[in-house]
């Protein structure tokens, strides 16, 4: 969303809407498994944004807007859900492969994007690379990936708590707030999940 699609903006605006709009993609991306389906949800959550009264979120716009962004991507998914199998029914309650499918790493959304997003990024074949600058990275690139097949493999409860931490930045409060869990359950499986993930790449 720019500046020139949305008249009016101003005031700082711009710049807060940059702010929030990668990460609200990158979770919206997580939970639909559709980089078109994302970008919707995403432009969908931000209008609405702009057409509140700002001043009475106070201060507590992050939380709003990843609540907006997940109830809207939801929406998508359970509406998605009833021209499918009854089999594929579980990924309108946000735990079947299609939400939790973009967090693997290499697979690819239907727009034709990665749906890894921020989260792993190719190799580089830039050819001033020194041999070992390159095997480092191959080899960073490997763990990444990794930890995003092991992450895929939690249950979708701990991977949103996971990606709203250290992907979209949101404190506990916040993810209590956008997912309706109390902050000690937050807690409880971030620790789970962290401890999961420890356990699993320590193999």
């Amino acid at each position: 969303m720019t500046e020139a699609a949305v008249p009016g903006v101003g005031d700082g605006l711009t710049d807060r809407i940059r702010t929030y709009e990668g990460p609200l993609l990158g979770y919206a991306l997580r939970l639909t498994g559709c980089g078109q389906t994302a970008r919707d949800v995403v432009q969908d959550t931000l209008l609405r944004w702009m057409s509140q009264d700002r001043s009475r979120l106070n201060g507590n716009e992050a939380a709003w807007l990843f609540t907006v962004c997940r109830n809207r991507a939801l929406d998508v998914i359970r509406s998605r859900s009833r021209e499918r199998p009854a089999g594929d029914l579980a990924a309108a309650s946000g735990r079947g492969d299609e939400v939790r499918g973009p967090l693997s790493g290499g697979r690819e959304s239907s727009d034709g994007g990665a749906t890894g997003g921020a989260l792993a990024s190719p190799v580089s074949d830039r050819p001033e690379r020194s041999q070992a600058s390159a095997a480092e990275e191959a080899v960073a690139h490997e763990e990444q990936t990794r930890a995003l097949v092991e992450l895929a493999r939690l249950p979708a409860t701990q991977q949103e708590v996971l990606v709203l931490r250290f992907q979209c930045g949101l404190s506990y409060k916040q993810i209590a707030e956008v997912t309706g869990l109390t902050v000690g359950y937050v807690g409880y499986l971030m620790h789970v999940g962290l401890k999961t993930l420890r356990d699993r790449l320590g193999e």
